[in-house]
């Protein structure tokens, strides 16, 4: 995708029609990423401590979300099951299902995805919120996980929300101004994953 750095999301090697009897059918040969998706570790109740918390978050905003946003594409597929936490600690951006439902637009026309990805931000942002709610959840210990996500949502709306749902085309300095928010929201989610029982790795 636009903007992205290359070991920050699966490489595609091939992709095409292929001549069946009863018609075409189009494939995608991907890279394999070693690791687990961010959902098994999530619903798999795996202990989640507040360093790989906080290294996860800092690979998808820093690496993934500004780096996208910022060339265009409003990545909003952001489901816990397209990322893959590697052994080395890498966020990898994968995309399973995208062959099915956008196959054919990814190959022919790019430039179309391109756009149709940077319609709506708020749907984008929504689906990270849930997903950074999920890893405070999972590092939360024996705290109320009401009490964790709620805290979450605020502190969501109040840094993140009004700088990543700007309206294209962004503002200048747009890409400076979203470090800016999540640093700030770096500062007070991390003091909630401490305050929740998150273990140190």
């Amino acid at each position: 995708m636009l903007g992205l750095p290359a070991n920050c999301i699966q490489k595609v090697f091939a992709v095409g029609p292929r001549e069946l009897v009863n018609g075409d059918r189009p494939y995608l040969v991907q890279e394999w990423i070693e690791g687990q998706t961010l959902e098994a570790m999530v619903e798999g109740g795996a202990e989640i401590g507040v360093d790989d918390a906080l290294n996860i978050l800092d690979s998808l905003f820093l690496k993934l979300v500004i780096p996208a946003w910022s060339k265009g594409s409003k990545w909003w597929d952001a489901r816990r099951s397209n990322y893959i936490y590697t052994p080395d600690k890498r966020v990898v951006m994968i995309d399973p299902d995208v062959l099915g439902d956008y196959g054919q637009e990814i190959a022919t026309t790019p430039e179309i995805f391109e756009k149709r990805n940077t319609c709506n931000p708020n749907v984008a942002m929504n689906r990270y919120q849930t997903l950074i709610a999920d890893l405070a959840l999972a590092s939360a210990g024996e705290q109320s996980g009401k009490g964790v996500k709620t805290k979450v949502g605020q502190i969501c709306k109040k840094n993140l929300v009004p700088t990543f749902c700007f309206k294209y085309p962004l503002p200048p300095n747009w890409k400076e101004t979203a470090r800016a928010a999540y640093a700030e929201f770096r500062k007070e989610y991390q003091k909630i994953l401490v305050a929740s029982g998150g273990a140190k790795n």
